[in-house]
């Protein structure tokens, strides 16, 4: 049995692909959520990898290829357990223990790419959730991972040298506010070619997100995976930055550093 979510996937399919004996009108359409860069692209290359490495039939191959469509999707910030006080009172509050309890924050944006036809499968218009279908979720990530998840990179390692274990907490840190503000308002922004007043309008929603109270996002969950996070956080800001302006931005430089420091 698999244990993985692509490989229980590619099981899955390739028993749907057997029950309706391949017809493409029962395909399916997937909507991961995984943090990465094309999500949906990437569990397509691993479930096809799959069906490859287990000798499924090309006419399988050929199914999941023409009749699922793999959206790529970017969601909001889950930040992962609430503390045991908080889950407490939650307990007392809806009268039953949720053993699977997650921390998310009230500002909504699930965007997915997809064809126009995803709103019949999916209506979410007017459901003032924050759900976006786009035909290129590209601009929507770039402005997600190099300001909000950026910011989170950059932050990490100084906020876990000043003994600092939470972003509400980073953001209370006079010197260390005033160094994330000139980073994403000075270093960030102007290196991305997207428009600069929206962007410093999303930049201001997430500081603002960052400084909730409520939201208890540990820079010990954000330090998951941190390098393989780099290269798609921290360094495209770097190389653009240098390339327009022919210097290089100190604070990520700095932010770059300290991450080598930290390990």
């Amino acid at each position: 049995p698999a244990t993985t979510l692509p490989a229980m996937l590619t099981q899955f399919l390739h028993e749907r692909f057997q029950h309706f004996e391949g017809d493409t009108a029962r395909g399916c359409i997937i909507l991961p959520t995984e943090l990465i860069v094309n999500n949906g692209d990437e569990l397509r290359r691993i479930v096809l990898q799959y069906a490859t490495q287990w000798e499924l039939s090309p006419s399988f191959v050929a199914w999941v290829t023409e009749a699922n469509l793999f959206c790529n999707t970017l969601d909001r910030i889950v930040s992962g357990a609430p503390t045991a006080e908080q889950a407490q009172a939650l307990t007392e509050r809806i009268g039953l223990e949720d053993r699977q309890l997650v921390m998310a924050e009230w500002y909504h944006s699930w965007v997915i790419e997809a064809p126009a036809r995803l709103h019949d499968e999916l209506p979410v218009r007017g459901t003032g959730l924050g759900v976006q279908i786009v035909t290129d979720v590209e601009p929507y990530r770039q402005t997600k991972v190099r300001i909000l998840n950026g910011l989170h990179t950059s932050m990490l390692p100084l906020a876990c040298f000043l003994g600092i274990e939470t972003v509400h907490e980073a953001m209370n840190h006079p010197a260390l506010k005033r160094w994330i503000q000139a980073l994403v308002y000075d270093e960030i922004i102007p290196s991305m070619s997207l428009n600069q007043e929206e962007l410093r309008e999303f930049a201001n929603a997430v500081l603002e997100r960052f400084n909730n109270p409520t939201l208890k996002h540990r820079f010990a969950s954000i330090a998951l995976n941190t390098l393989s996070k780099v290269r798609v956080r921290l360094i495209p800001s770097i190389q653009a930055y240098q390339a327009q302006y022919g210097t290089l931005p100190s604070r990520l430089v700095l932010a770059l550093a300290a991450i080598i420091r930290f390990y």
